[in-house]
């Protein structure tokens, strides 16, 4: 059963809802009986209540009136704080945003092309800023398998102009931690005891020969060590690969030296180290061993991804997001509040599943699958609010006719009554 309306009490003003959108009329008690009052801003409305607002009939385009119970008087300073943020808006779109428009217009061949320049300028600046890390020396790094935990070096030995044999440069056997290194099986085998087997023998005599040029059938004076990276190393916490493009991993190296005739030890002074790997940066903490009992050398290195690389990373979800957003938006406003679009636009929340996947498989080494950090706070939400609004928006289809506007659009707005397309 369909519920009569209000009646007004008398001697008390009513509101009733007047057919113009932005205005509400007043009626007041007089002898005569209701007197009309001409219309007043909305705005403006104190005297609005539940229990003298009088309701509209059924099928009218007005919404209810407990909507009309939020509007109130606008303090002054809201309103003065609404002015002078409108006059600024005003004054940077005729000093900035049209003079930029009509030189575009203009300049339409112009404008693109300074706009690409500026784009590649910023990428180079954000590149040169923000490189990997080098560092330079005896040590030069050559690679590091993130997935492996591997950090690999290349040593160089003795200097130059060294004497074969003498004191800068003798007959040396080098070892090294074995737990440390990474060998070819997953599991250390080195027990904990003294006994080691050295990794390299230096001999001073074929040494410089061969750095002389003089006789080049012996060995390089080169090998190579491949160091085993952990998370957690002496209280400093690490970040694994779940908090890329966050992730920090330590390696730690202990070396010394010993003579091939007395096996006494023999300091091993590292002047330094160089190498690059694209995408990290290797920090190292060099220190000498003849600071250290025993001389032993001990060396930490700090991996780390480079700055570019997390800029690029952190860009990446912002551009996600920010295009989740917008085809959300499209897609409420189409859905839930009835407006006409065009049928091209169905086809972006689709086709944009498939370029998310693609991005996310730019960032420089990323985990090839699902599940770091990056992705539950980026790409993951991002697929599932675009599903969502592909089928809401396909599904639409079924019951009304895209391109023209609801009913429910047309009476919140009357003026686009004409549909979206001819």
């Amino acid at each position: 059963m369909q519920s009569a309306p209000l009646e007004p009490e008398p001697d008390s003003p009513q509101v009733v809802l007047d057919p113009t959108p932005d205005v509400f009329s007043v009626l007041s008690p007089s002898s005569s009986g209701l007197e009309y009052v001409p219309d007043r801003p909305r705005m403006l409305c104190e005297c609005a209540s539940s229990a003298n607002v009088v309701s509209p009939q059924p099928g009218s385009r007005f919404t209810t009136l407990s909507s009309l119970e939020k509007f109130g008087t606008v303090p002054p300073e809201q309103a003065s704080c609404s002015r002078r943020a409108a006059r600024l808006m005003q004054k940077a779109n005729e000093r900035v945003g049209k003079p930029s428009l009509r030189f575009a217009e203009r300049h339409w061949v112009l404008a693109p092309l300074l706009f690409v320049v500026a784009t590649i300028g910023v990428g180079f600046a954000v590149g040169w800023i923000f490189p990997v890390r080098s560092f330079q020396g005896v040590i030069n790094l050559a690679e590091v398998q993130l997935f492996a935990h591997i950090v690999m070096l290349v040593w160089y030995n003795c200097p130059e102009d060294a004497m074969r044999r003498s004191e800068e440069c003798p007959d040396v056997n080098v070892y090294f931690d074995m737990n440390l290194l990474r060998a070819s099986g997953q599991s250390s085998r080195a027990a904990n005891n003294d006994g080691h087997t050295p990794i390299f023998t230096v001999n001073a005599t074929t040494y410089k020969l061969y750095d002389a040029g003089s006789d080049n059938r012996y060995n390089s004076p080169q090998f190579r060590t491949y160091i085993s990276m952990t998370t957690i190393f002496d209280g400093s916490d690490g970040r694994s690969i779940q908090a890329y493009p966050f992730n920090k991993y330590l390696a730690e190296l202990a070396f010394w030296a010993e003579s091939s005739y007395d096996n006494q030890s023999i300091a091993i002074g590292l002047i330094g180290s160089s190498g690059v790997v694209p995408g990290f940066d290797v920090v190292p903490n060099i220190d000498f061993s003849d600071d250290l009992a025993h001389n032993v050398t001990t060396k930490t290195f700090t991996v780390t991804r480079s700055q570019g690389v997390r800029i690029y990373a952190i860009l990446i979800v912002i551009a996600v997001w920010m295009i989740t957003i917008t085809l959300l938006l499209i897609c409420i406003i189409s859905v839930v509040l009835g407006k006409g679009i065009e049928r091209e636009v169905l086809v972006l929340p689709v086709t944009n599943l498939f370029v998310f996947t693609q991005l996310r498989s730019t960032l420089p080494g990323a985990p090839s699958g699902f599940g770091a950090d990056i992705d539950y706070v980026g790409v993951l939400p991002c697929l599932v609010l675009l599903t969502f609004s592909s089928v809401l928006m396909c599904a639409v289809f079924l019951f009304r006719d895209r391109e023209k506007h609801a009913p429910r659009w047309i009476r919140r707005h009357p003026e686009t009554v004409e549909t979206v397309t001819a």
